[in-house]
């Protein structure tokens, strides 16, 4: 008999515990997500700003580019990328890359594979996170049109 009031009891104070934790949250400001879409060029590693070094042969795999880029929308510069690409095999046709945009209101982490072939078509790669005003960040980067150095960043803020 003791067990099962000792049992009753602490099964009480857990529901009690549960409804003041969920209670506590009922009067918080709802989420508000924010959706920032940016179009841009990609600047060429020759570019004024620009720096690039590639260790190995163009193409081939486990070639690693490391670079830094400018960005311009417009003709204005807005920000820079810098990363990392590997690329993959021959067959693929694509590189695995991590890198950041650093635009005026924080940075925004992308990472994923890119194919370097403009046969097949526009690609996108992952938000995969973000520092500032894109704290929190998740969204998609795509190439506007194969073979351009025009990009779509859609990102989507908590």
């Amino acid at each position: 008999m003791k067990r099962i009031a000792i049992w009753i009891a602490t099964l009480l104070a857990s529901l009690a515990l549960c409804q003041l934790l969920l209670g506590s949250r009922a009067g918080a400001a709802p989420s508000r997500r924010t959706t920032t879409d940016i179009t841009f060029t990609e600047g060429y590693c020759g570019d004024p700003g620009s720096f690039c070094k590639s260790t190995g042969k163009p193409a081939a795999f486990g070639t690693r580019l490391i670079f830094k880029i400018p960005l311009t929308s417009n003709g204005t510069k807005i920000g820079f990328e810098e990363g990392e690409c590997v690329n993959l095999t021959k067959k693929s046709r694509s590189n695995f890359c991590t890198y950041n945009l650093h635009v005026v209101d924080g940075t925004v982490a992308l990472q994923g594979t890119l194919s370097y072939d403009a046969e097949q078509g526009p690609g996108t790669i992952p938000v995969t996170g973000g520092t500032g005003a894109y704290l929190g960040a998740y969204g998609t980067l795509t190439f506007l049109d194969a073979g351009s150095t025009d990009y779509r960043l859609q990102v989507v803020t908590p």
